[in-house]
């Protein structure tokens, strides 16, 4: 650093601390969706093993429910790509989601 140079200069811009702003907005609001996501997919997680312990889950699909919630509970797998699945899983999962409100 040369000791003569103007201590103006050695601010940063306005324009490069409201980009450094935005971006670190940004990133806290990503990790806020992140966790709301998982807390969603962990209370479908936690209310599917709750219809498991209370027999609220037909037999050919016990199983299954069991790998998903589990999955979802440890972030393996996301909501989203449970859509799409066997029939029977997919209503048992609204079920669940209907359970949590």
């Amino acid at each position: 650093m040369d000791v003569n140079q103007p201590f103006s200069s050695l601010e940063p811009s306005y324009k490069r601390v409201q980009s450094i702003k935005l971006l670190k907005s940004c990133h806290i609001n990503t990790k806020i969706k992140v966790v709301l996501k998982m807390n969603q997919e962990t209370k479908i997680a936690n209310e599917l093993q709750k219809m498991l312990t209370e027999n609220q889950i037909p037999v050919s699909v016990q199983e299954d429910i069991n790998v998903l919630s589990e999955k979802l509970a440890n972030g393996d797998i996301t909501l989203g790509e449970l859509e799409n699945k066997d029939q029977f899983v997919e209503e048992v999962i609204q079920k669940a989601k209907n359970r949590i409100g």
